[in-house]
């Protein structure tokens, strides 16, 4: 029975290898299928994490089928929004962390706009791989406004796409994404 269903699974398996899809997706399905991904409950077990709760829901411990529920990924989805520029004699800076899966690369970007939409200035870095995309997304915060100074921009507001970030400022929680967080962007 069990030689049967090995024998199954490496005939599956081929044939996901053999897909003519991108190799991320064939990655996911993989680092899905062996309980791999960087969920809660794994960076928990690695200890990088001391909370395995889901941060969308709150209620459970986000493990490999936790994540990719549908009423839970919903709320993971970023919304797109029009551009809109800052007011008129100030800036906005733009920036991003991205963490790409098929090359280990961890990058930000970071972009300074005047109020006609104009870039004033651009940086791209390399940067050490965080333990989390949120904490890859802190880092491009703070690489955003130490370049905005570096760069003499006084008035400059400031927008990223990280949902949870946004909310933790916006609410006042700062040292809530502070402490999760610590190792990473005390450096």
């Amino acid at each position: 029975m069990k030689l049967k269903l090995l024998k199954k699974n490496k005939r599956f398996w081929k044939g996901i290898w053999k897909l003519k899809t991108p190799g991320k997706i064939k990655h996911f399905l993989w680092k899905s299928y062996t309980n791999s991904l960087h969920t809660r409950e794994n960076l928990l077990k690695r200890t990088i994490l001391h909370d395995p709760l889901c941060h969308l829901c709150a209620k459970e411990p986000e493990n490999v089928l936790h994540a990719l529920d549908s009423k839970v990924s919903r709320g993971r989805s970023t919304v797109k929004k029009k551009w809109s520029p800052p007011v008129l004699d100030s800036f906005k800076t733009n920036f991003d962390g991205a963490m790409f899966n098929e090359s280990d690369d961890v990058g930000i970007v970071v972009v300074i706009l005047n109020s006609a939409g104009k870039v004033m200035a651009a940086l791209s870095e390399k940067i050490e791989e965080p333990p989390s995309v949120m904490t890859c997304e802190l880092l491009a915060a703070r690489r955003a406004v130490q370049f905005t100074i570096e760069m003499g921009f006084r008035l400059s507001s400031f927008e990223g796409d990280s949902e949870t970030n946004r909310t933790c400022f916006a609410e006042g929680r700062v040292n809530e994404l502070r402490h999760s967080h610590a190792d990473a962007i005390e450096n």
